[in-house]
C-alpha cells in the first residue's frame, strides 16, 4: 500500500510539472525535481504548495538572471523560505471553548501571523491580503533583509510601496525592515490561536453583514457561533460608570429584544455592556429559543478586559458570539476602542445608546452609526445625572426616543401589535369640519357630491358644507383639482 501511494504521489508530481500544465514556469532541473520529490513523498508538500513553491522559485531564479531554468538551489531557498513561514503539520487542536473541534489551516497560520506583526494596522492589513496569497505574502516580507531572495517581481506595486513606507514618526523604519526581523526572531504561535476561527474579508465564512462596510476589518477572530448574525441586530452601547437605572434598563431592553429573536451587540465592558449581555443571557436561560449575544472587544479573543468579566466571556462565547480584529495576545490599548465602536456600528441596524456622558465614548459608537446611515435611539434619563447628559442630548438632536423595547422593535419593524402615529404639522380641524372630512375615501368627490353625502348624513346645508371644504383646503386636509377635491394623506386618524 506505501509504495502504491508513492508512485501515485510521484504521478501527480509528474504531472503537475509538466509543461502542459505548467508551461509558464521554466524547467527545472533534475536534481531540483529530486528535491520536490523527496518533499512529496514524505507529506512535506501538497499538489498546492508545490505550485507555490514552484513560483517562488522561479522568482528567485528571474532576479539571479536564471531564466533558462530553475536549479535545486533555488528550489532549496524556496522551500527553506516555505519551511520559515508554513504551520506544523495538521492535526486535531485543543477543544476551543465552544465544545468544537478546530483545526488550524495554513491560512489561518499565515494570517494570524501578519496581523501581529508590530505597527500593523487594520489598513495595513487590508492592504497585504489585497496583495496575493498571505503565505506568499509572507515569504516575501520574510526574505526582505536579503535581496537576493526577494521575489520583487512578483509584487504588486502598492505592496512594494507599502514595504518601504516608514512605520510612523517615531518610529523611521522601513516596515518592510521591521516586519522581516519580527518575522525572523519569532517564529512561535499562540497556543489560544486553536480556540477560535480566523476569518479573512472576501472569504465565504466572512460574514456579509460585516463585508459591505466601507471600513471591514481585513480579518475578524471569533469565538463562538457565527450564524447568531443572521438574526436581525441591535447595538446596546452607554457608559461603564452606569446607574443601577441604566443597569436595569439595559437588562430589560436586551432581554426582551432577544425573546423576540433580536441579537443584542455591546462590547463586554462595564457597566451598560454587561448588563445588556446579562440580559440576553437570562433570557436564553429561560427559553433557549432566544437570540444569542454578540460581543465585539478591542483586545485579542485570549486576553479578558476587565478582568472581573472572565466568567461572562466564557459564557458569551459559548452561548452567542465573540467578534475582534486584534490578533491573540493584543492587550486592551486605549486606541482600539473606537476601532472596536465601528464594527458594533457596521453590525447594528439599530444603535441604542441606554446612558451616556456627554463625553462618553458611546457618542463615537453614534457617530459611526450616523455615518453608515443606522438608526440610533436613545433611553432618556433625569437631567440632573450625568450619566444621561448625553442620552438625553442625542433626543434633543433627534435621536428617537426608546421608551421602552416595544420601541425599538417598532423601529425594526417587527412590532405590529400597536402603531404610533407619525408627527402631523397640519393644524387639526374643527369638529363639524373633521365630519365634513371623514366623507372623503380614497376616490376624489365634487362639490356636488360632497354636498349630498353631508346633508344627508350631517344635516349640513350647501353654504355650510362650501365653507368647510374652503377651511379644510386651507389647513392642508383636501386639494382641490378642476372642481374635484380629494383628501391628502394624512397620518393621523381624526376619529371621533
Amino acid at each position: 500500500r506505501s509504495r502504491s501511494i508513492a508512485l501515485e504521489r510521484q504521478g501527480v508530481l509528474n504531472a503537475r510539472l509538466s509543461g502542459e500544465q505548467l508551461d509558464h514556469f521554466a524547467p527545472v532541473s533534475p536534481k531540483g525535481m529530486e528535491l520536490l520529490r523527496q518533499e512529496l513523498e514524505h507529506g512535506r508538500l501538497t499538489g498546492r504548495g508545490l505550485h507555490r513553491v514552484r513560483r517562488v522559485a522561479r522568482t528567485l531564479a528571474d532576479r539571479q538572471g536564471s531564466v533558462d531554468v530553475v536549479s535545486d538551489a533555488h528550489i532549496a531557498a524556496a522551500l527553506a523560505l516555505r519551511a520559515r513561514v508554513a504551520p506544523p503539520a495538521r492535526g486535531r487542536s485543543a477543544q476551543c471553548g465552544v465544545g468544537r473541534m478546530s483545526f488550524i489551516d495554513e491560512k489561518t497560520m499565515a494570517v494570524t501571523r501578519l496581523a501581529m506583526l508590530p505597527s500593523m494596522s487594520a489598513q495595513r492589513l487590508r492592504k497585504l491580503l489585497s496583495a496575493g496569497e498571505p503565505n506568499e505574502i509572507l515569504a516575501v516580507i520574510t526574505a526582505w533583509n536579503n535581496p537576493r531572495e526577494v521575489p520583487i517581481g512578483d509584487m504588486s506595486f502598492s505592496l512594494q510601496a507599502l514595504l518601504v513606507t516608514q512605520c510612523s514618526k517615531t518610529i523611521r523604519r522601513p516596515l518592510g525592515e521591521l516586519w522581516s526581523a519580527a518575522l525572523r526572531e519569532n517564529c512561535e504561535m499562540p497556543p489560544s490561536l486553536s480556540t477560535m476561527d480566523v476569518r479573512v474579508l472576501g472569504d465565504d465564512d466572512y460574514p456579509s453583514v460585516l463585508a459591505d462596510d466601507r471600513a471591514a476589518p481585513a480579518a475578524i477572530f471569533t469565538r463562538g457561533d457565527i450564524g447568531t448574525l443572521n438574526a436581525r441586530r441591535v447595538g446596546i452601547v452607554g457608559t461603564r460608570n452606569a446607574t443601577e437605572y441604566g443597569r436595569q434598563s439595559a437588562a430589560h431592553f436586551a432581554r426582551v429584544l432577544s425573546q423576540h429573536g433580536v441579537a443584542v451587540i455591546s462590547g463586554l465592558a462595564r457597566g451598560i455592556d454587561a448588563a445588556a449581555h446579562r440580559g440576553v443571557l437570562g433570557a436564553m436561560y429561560a427559553d433557549a429559543q432566544c437570540a444569542g449575544p454578540v460581543a465585539v472587544v478591542a483586545t485579542g479573543l485570549d486576553v479578558v478586559y476587565p478582568r472581573e468579566h472572565a466568567g461572562l466571556w466564557k459564557v458569551v462565547g459559548e452561548r452567542g458570539l465573540i467578534i475582534s480584529e486584534s490578533p491573540p495576545g493584543t492587550e486592551p490599548l486605549p486606541y482600539r476602542f473606537p476601532l472596536r465602536n465601528r464594527i458594533i456600528a457596521a453590525l447594528s441596524e439599530v444603535l441604542l445608546v441606554v446612558e451616556s456622558r456627554l463625553d462618553g465614548g458611546s457618542l463615537i459608537t453614534v457617530r459611526e452609526a450616523l455615518d453608515r446611515g443606522v438608526t440610533v435611539m436613545a433611553v432618556p434619563g433625569a437631567t440632573t445625572t450625568k450619566a444621561s447628559q448625553g442620552t438625553n442630548m442625542l433626543i434633543r438632536d433627534g435621536a428617537l426616543i426608546a421608551i421602552e423595547p416595544d420601541d425599538v422593535l417598532m423601529a425594526l419593524g417587527l412590532d405590529t401589535r400597536r402603531q404610533v402615529p407619525a408627527f402631523d404639522s397640519r393644524l387639526l380641524p374643527n369638529e363639524g369640519d373633521s365630519d365634513v372630512l371623514h366623507l372623503f375615501g380614497a376616490d376624489p368627490l365634487t362639490l356636488d357630491d360632497v354636498s349630498h353625502a353631508a346633508q344627508r348624513d350631517l344635516g349640513l346645508s350647501f353654504g355650510d358644507v362650501a365653507l368647510a371644504l374652503g377651511r379644510l383646503q386651507a389647513l392642508g386636509w383636501l386639494m382641490c383639482t378642476s372642481g374635484w377635491f380629494e383628501r391628502m394623506n394624512c397620518p393621523n386618524d381624526l376619529g371621533r
